[in-house]
């Protein structure tokens, strides 16, 4: 069963949506759209934070990163109810691989416990991720996330993964590259044990695409004295435990890089 694909889109940005299409379609892939939340024009209640239950460290979010989590909800709430197995999540700025058809063919090759996959990374430097194990996927590894993946704009997810998320979360919590892909804050990142795709099969065009929110995080409010040392404090257990299994040999910093993009016409 192929997986389908779920494209976030601003109505306001067409440019964008063209940009992704022209990939996917050079790709033999076809996708659902998914209107996104406008920060420009968007009502919320109240701060753009809380915790899930107490389940995470808090973190204060803009408008635009608030925005944003809620049009990724948008797209887990269309893969859930389609009744598909998993589902391929894209924001529209990115950059694809020619390789990606071969990932979203089947699930077949994804681990047991592997609920979310990370198929980018904002930036193409050094990660702290897992041990290279002995499951690959047409030549790429697949490796447990330690610290932070940046970036949410390609992703393969569970159905069911999806379901549980929008259950939990009835409320903003944090940015949803951090949701996901951050276990050093985030306790659904630790439960979920998410997967680096490595060499990644996509990353973000901010050379040709500059961010629509970077304006709205300059306008964020700093967080007070106690919202910065509760920040600093509340990872040490969890980074103290990443720090053994570096020197234990089962984790490792290496470099994440991008390989083999479409060809433009």
């Amino acid at each position: 069963m192929v997986v389908p694909v779920y494209v976030i889109n601003l109505n306001r940005r067409p440019d964008r949506l063209r940009f992704v299409t022209e990939q996917l379609d050079r790709l033999g892939l076809k996708a659902w759209r998914i209107p996104a939340l406008d920060a420009e024009t968007a009502e919320f209640e109240g701060e753009h934070r809380v915790d899930l239950g107490g389940s995470m460290l808090p973190v204060r979010m803009d408008r635009g990163a608030a925005a944003c989590l809620l049009s990724h909800f948008a797209a887990m709430q269309t893969l859930t109810a389609s009744g598909a197995e998993a589902g391929l999540i894209l924001e529209d700025d990115a950059e694809l691989s020619s390789e990606l058809p071969l990932f979203i063919e089947s699930t077949d090759w994804w681990p047991e416990d592997a609920e979310v996959v990370s198929l980018e990374a904002l930036f193409e430097n050094r990660q702290v991720l897992g041990r290279a194990s002995a499951v690959t996927h047409c030549g790429r590894e697949l490796r447990h996330i330690k610290r932070w993946s940046a970036g949410a704009a390609a992703y393969l997810i569970r159905g069911c993964t999806a379901a549980e998320l929008l259950r939990e979360c009835h409320w903003i919590a944090m940015p949803i590259d951090h949701l996901l892909f951050n276990p050093r804050i985030s306790r659904v990142a630790r439960r979920l044990r998410p997967l680096q795709v490595l060499p990644t099969l996509a990353r973000q065009r901010q050379d040709d695409f500059p961010s629509d929110l970077a304006h709205q995080r300059q306008a964020m409010k700093r967080p007070n004295w106690l919202q910065r040392r509760r920040r600093k404090l509340m990872p040490i257990p969890y980074e103290a435990a990443v720090l053994v299994q570096r020197l234990i040999g089962r984790a490792e910093r290496i470099p994440v890089t991008f390989a083999d993009r479409v060809q433009q016409p």
